[in-house]
């Protein structure tokens, strides 16, 4: 069976990845309309589309999101935004997909924030904006894991 990458639901979380990513740039801050807003949408989509996996989404959602807001107790290094949209990429690519995701933007962001500082002097306390790393790690992790099921588990 082939994967479905441009099911109606990566369609809407890609739009509304995007979107979060240019207003994170210009701004510092991933509205709520957007992430709640998709939420709402793709749970709308797994209800009436019949996705078996709901409870496994709702559960990684919770969970990735938890584990964002203890990042932010302890370091105030990332916002809430990034929280509620963390959540939503653990709705929206599940387990295991959304480590795949966590683990490429935490490398994307290393390495942008690491060629900013050591090429262009910029310095280590000047705020880069997460979400475009987000966006881009869950998109690329929801694709990995389901080209490669049997390399990254079930699906």
């Amino acid at each position: 069976m082939e994967p479905q990458f441009f099911s109606p639901s990566f369609i809407v979380f890609t739009l509304s990845a995007v979107a979060a990513s240019v207003i994170d740039i210009r701004t510092y801050r991933i509205p709520d309309i957007i992430t709640g807003g998709c939420f709402a949408v793709l749970l709308g989509l797994s209800l009436f589309g019949g996705r078996e996996l709901l409870p496994n989404a709702v559960l990684t959602a919770l969970g990735r999101a938890l584990f964002f807001f203890l990042i932010r107790l302890k370091t105030h290094g990332i916002g809430m935004g990034d929280v509620k949209f963390s959540g939503l990429i653990g709705f929206f690519c599940g387990f295991p997909a959304v480590f795949i995701a966590f683990f490429i933007a935490s490398v994307t962001a290393l390495v942008f924030g690491g060629a900013l500082v050591l090429f262009f002097g910029r310095k280590k306390t000047v705020p880069i904006p997460f979400g475009p790393f987000l966006s881009f790690g869950a998109v690329c992790g929801y694709v990995l894991v389901r080209l490669y099921p049997s390399v990254f588990g079930f699906v």
